[in-house]
């Protein structure tokens, strides 16, 4: 082989070293590309992170929301239930207080009725022993009338 010359020798090794000078410029690159790479999908999960975040925010806003409006609407629902049973005890009472009253009233007038039907039996009973009495005295002044007639017709 040839021997080379030491200009050559620096020459090429020169050239290598360039070589290698540009194999580490490459890797660089290549890691520089990597980080790139590493920081575009670093800031594209922080994003995602972010919207989940704020997903998750907004759901537990829903969550709070949806627990204020049951209360309310379980207040509101006592409160109307309170009311109607109110009005239902009401009514209730207004209705036992009226069939009580009717009740009184139903016993004042069976009390009347029966006191007006003694009244009206006696007073039968009465004029059924006027009539009797009556009758009798019919009879009575009939053959009374019958002896002074046979006493004027025997005159």
């Amino acid at each position: 082989m040839e021997e080379l010359t030491k200009a050559e020798l620096q020459a090429v090794s020169s050239w290598g070293a360039a070589i290698l000078k540009m194999a580490k410029l490459a890797e660089m690159v290549a890691d520089v590309q990597d980080d790139t790479r590493l920081k575009q999908e670093v800031v594209r999960l922080e994003q995602a992170k972010q919207a989940a975040d704020a997903m998750q925010g907004a759901a537990d806003a829903a969550r709070e929301e949806h627990k204020v409006l049951m209360g309310k609407l379980r207040q509101e629902a006592e409160a109307q239930h309170s009311t109607i049973i109110a009005r239902l005890t009401d009514e209730r009472a207004r209705v036992t207080h009226e069939i009580d009253t009717l009740r009184g009233q139903v016993t004042e007038q069976k009390a009347l009725l029966r006191a007006t039907v003694e009244e009206h039996s006696k007073t039968l009973t009465t004029l059924r022993q006027e009539r009797a009495d009556l009758e009798q005295t019919v009879k009575a002044l009939k053959a009374y009338a019958e002896q002074h007639k046979k006493a004027v017709g025997a005159l």
